[in-house]
């Protein structure tokens, strides 16, 4: 009963303290003009691959975002049959010569359906050949555009959770070995557990000698209260951003807010972890151990 008592209490508190950090709505329109230092590149681009006036209006609208009448030029420009290719074109480009916080920027400070008739025009004109079976296009051009558009469209939601105040996660490293203690170490610390937090945490997925006898080749063991933290984190994620399902599919690239919504749900959902985990340390000697379980089964 202890046991089941110590792990409520760490749930509740996940819970409580994830909903205390409900992010704010944002603003009608909170952007600001485009960086001046990133602008001439962008202003280089528009001019090269659109017409002088709508290499212009586009301009304007990245120096005044929120003017609802550069808003409404975007959106009849884009519309404009004549304009996909040349918008394809400056996306293009863009991806190949600009940093992924300057693609994003464009991309924040362009109305929503007009970023979608935008990236619609940009993956159209893609070449893809595509042969049975295989996940990738053939055109090594193509795949490097899109390594490029994928790191563009994170730096996007990543721009659009701190303008709501949240402080995006750090990205995992892929050098950690997956299954050992390092990979919970780091975890940890992109979690923002630190110090002998981290370190009980790591101990926590430890394999016991029962679990050695078993499998031998154990390297980590899930504890039990850290399975139900996590269902209890996919609920609380669920309740605090329930657009991220449409999110689901990976095959629109061309809606950014999908990648928002996902981003959001990982957000809530990394926030309920990290203050299970600090809760869970910081209860760790409310409870003695019963017929000598082991410490991470105190939970």
């Amino acid at each position: 009963m202890r046991a089941l008592a110590a792990v409520l209490l760490v749930v509740r508190a996940a819970r409580g303290a994830d909903d205390a950090a409900a992010a704010p709505e944002a603003p009608a329109c909170d952007l600001t003009p485009f960086p001046t230092a990133a602008f001439p590149a962008v202003d280089a681009l528009l001019k090269k691959h659109l017409k002088p006036k709508h290499a212009a209006q586009f301009a304007a609208l990245m120096q005044e975002p929120c003017e609802s009448f550069n808003v409404g030029v975007i959106l009849n420009l884009v519309q404009m049959r004549n304009t996909n290719a040349a918008f394809a074109a400056f996306t293009t480009a863009a991806l190949a010569e600009l940093d992924a916080p300057s693609v994003a920027g464009v991309w924040a400070r362009t109305p929503r359906r007009a970023q979608v008739w935008l990236l619609k025009s940009f993956v159209a004109a893609l070449p893809c050949t595509v042969r049975r079976r295989a996940t990738r296009c053939e055109e090594a051009s193509t795949n490097d555009l899109m390594e490029k558009f994928t790191v563009a469209r994170e730096a996007y939601a990543d721009a659009a959770l701190e303008r709501r105040g949240l402080a995006p996660f750090p990205a995992e490293k892929e050098d950690v070995e997956s299954g050992s203690d390092a990979d919970i170490a780091e975890y940890a610390a992109r979690l923002g557990v630190e110090g002998d937090a981290a370190a009980w945490l790591v101990e926590q997925f430890a394999p016991s000698a029962a679990d050695k006898l078993a499998n031998p080749n154990v390297t980590l063991v899930e504890p039990a209260w850290w399975k139900l933290v996590q269902a209890s984190c996919r609920q609380q994620a669920n309740l605090q951003a329930p657009g991220s399902r449409l999110a689901d599919d990976a095959a629109n690239l061309t809606d950014l807010s999908l990648v928002v919504a996902a981003n959001l749900w990982k957000w809530h959902y990394k926030t309920c972890h990290k203050n299970a985990a600090l809760f869970a340390y910081e209860r760790k000697d409310a409870a003695e151990p019963a017929d000598g379980a082991a410490k991470k089964d105190e939970l």
